[in-house]
């Protein structure tokens, strides 16, 4: 008796460019992980008039000093924020952080659910072009100054689509009627036996 010839396993779907972790959307970094920032996460990623914005982001850092998922220090705007804000613009678009970008000083602190993403928040002192040199602050809950939002010219960088996988092709055997049946050689033109 013929065998079937067995369904061929599809190719693995390869992952989509967008990330998330503990149900906050993320961007991979397009292009050199400026600051060794290779993942950012946020609340909410919006785009606006020339520039894009990420609420309460979160970084993943890979090849730097604090390799790690981290909250950030936003220092009410002032240049530790800057730097901060500006690896994020770098490394998700290569391009830089909004003129005009101001924190609010003191008072809010990340949302409750940033602490399901982040323990603690990280901020650093000097130009991230000369090195991915980070300092660790404090825990998340308890940032002072906190990075409300980054403000990075150009495109939000967009979700690719996870790819329709192929279709599945038929198998050598068939059914008609729930009765199993095996493909023939078409001798005598039957291509099918049921049975």
């Amino acid at each position: 008796l013929p065998k079937c010839s067995p369904l061929p396993t599809p190719p693995p779907t390869p992952p989509s460019s967008c990330k998330e972790k503990g149900g906050w959307p993320g961007r991979k970094a397009a292009f050199d992980g400026h600051g060794g920032v290779v993942t950012v996460y946020g609340k909410k990623f919006t785009q606006l008039g020339g520039y894009y914005q990420i609420d309460w982001p979160i970084v993943k850092l890979k090849g730097s000093n604090l390799d790690g998922v981290w909250s950030l220090y936003g220092g009410a705007g002032n240049a530790y924020g800057k730097e901060a804000c500006n690896a994020i613009c770098q490394s998700l678009t290569g391009t830089s952080l909004r003129s005009g970008w101001v924190l609010p000083c003191g008072g809010a602190r990340y949302p409750a659910a940033a602490n399901k993403v982040a323990k603690n928040s990280i901020y650093t002192n000097r130009k991230l072009a000369n090195g991915p040199f980070w300092k660790s602050y404090l825990a998340t809950s308890k940032t002072k100054d906190p990075m409300n939002h980054c403000q990075c010219l150009g495109k939000l960088p967009k979700c690719s689509p996870l790819p329709t996988p192929p279709p599945t092709p038929p198998s050598s055997c068939k059914e008609k009627g729930g009765w199993p049946g095996r493909k023939a050689d078409g001798y005598a033109g039957v291509v099918t036996v049921y049975g």
